[in-house]
């Protein structure tokens, strides 16, 4: 893929605040582009398997990821400040705006800082996920979902045959409980930041201004637990002889090798890369193409994930072959 491409990554961003700024039927562009026009570009381009990492040097990158986190800041902070004054439409075209971009940058580009080393990058990041009021989310997928993933130890991990509703119950109310477990202190600091945050703007600014942020925020929840209910549905990592989990290989993870949907977002679907090597940069992320692969890109995903007993007739099939495909040992010890 080009350099230029991941140019995409910001355009939902910007029409977004478009859309905050100039109100009317703008407010909708950001989840049309998203959940239409990118699936279909996807499905006329298809897959670019054999396409290797991204072609943008580490300054245009950081760049990128600046413009994005200043496009997420700006977006709640207009939302805020113009939802008093809209109309029930308007207000909700803006609230699910925002909700996508604090899903798309908030918590996907916070969790692409949060990787990195540095003080910097990790206060970029905690002020990205806290933006989407879900600060913790960097403790528990940090030193929680990376070390469990794949395993019923996982609260962010899908069981086969889970429907994505009480997936979302089970990675948000785990994973609220597993970063309390683990980093007691901060988990609790940055949930009584993001109270005062809240109840600021509704001092500030009216109970309105407040609910439209919790309300885009929950989307933006929503959004990035769908997604991980793609990226691990249905596959388990083996015990070894030691009784230890088996190392993290590419076929623990769902990748979508759909080139304008990666771009979107910063080739987060290249997923078994990335936890194969969880510091390297998003824009160096490898296909794998051993790896698992989605049938379409995430934002289609994300829509067929609504439907459960679709995305399973998609799924199911794909799961199967798998495990046809599995070592002797380990489809004996699946039953």
């Amino acid at each position: 893929m080009r350099g230029l491409s991941y140019v995409v990554a910001l355009v939902p961003g910007l029409f977004c605040v478009l859309g905050l700024l100039l109100g009317g039927p703008l407010v909708w562009v950001t989840p049309l582009v998203v959940f239409g026009l990118v699936p279909l570009a996807d499905t006329v381009w298809r897959r670019s398997g054999s396409a290797g990492p991204g072609s943008l040097d580490g300054a245009a990158a950081h760049l990128l990821l600046v413009l994005s986190a200043v496009l997420d800041l700006l977006a709640v902070g207009l939302l805020v400040v113009r939802a008093p004054a809209l109309g029930p439409v308007e207000l909700a075209g803006c609230v699910v705006s925002v909700g996508i971009v604090l899903g798309v940058y908030g918590l996907n580009v916070g969790h692409e800082l949060g990787h990195r080393g540095g003080r910097a990058f990790r206060l970029t990041a905690w002020v990205l996920m806290a933006s989407s009021l879900y600060g913790h989310f960097w403790i528990e997928h940090n030193l929680g979902h990376h070390a469990r993933v794949a395993t019923p130890e996982d609260p962010a991990s899908a069981r086969r045959g889970q429907w994505l509703y009480p997936f979302w119950v089970q990675s948000i109310v785990g994973g609220a409980r597993s970063a309390l477990a683990l980093a007691p202190r901060f988990v609790l600091g940055i949930w009584l930041a993001q109270a005062l945050a809240v109840a600021a703007v509704a001092i500030g600014l009216g109970p309105v201004a407040a609910l439209a942020w919790l309300g885009a925020a929950a989307i933006g929840i929503l959004l990035l637990e769908t997604v991980n209910y793609l990226e691990h549905y249905g596959l388990v990592r083996e015990r070894t002889a030691d009784g230890r989990w088996e190392r993290v290989q590419p076929r623990h993870s769902w990748n979508a090798e759909h080139p304008v949907g990666r771009a979107m977002l910063f080739d987060l679907p290249r997923h078994a890369d990335h936890h194969a090597n969880p510091r390297r940069a998003c824009i160096d992320l490898r296909p794998f193409d051993e790896a698992p692969q989605l049938p379409v890109g995430y934002p289609a995903m994300v829509l067929i994930a609504l439907v459960p007993p679709l995305f399973m007739a998609l799924m199911h099939p794909r799961l199967d072959q798998l495990g046809s495909l599995a070592p002797l040992s380990q489809r004996a010890a699946r039953g």
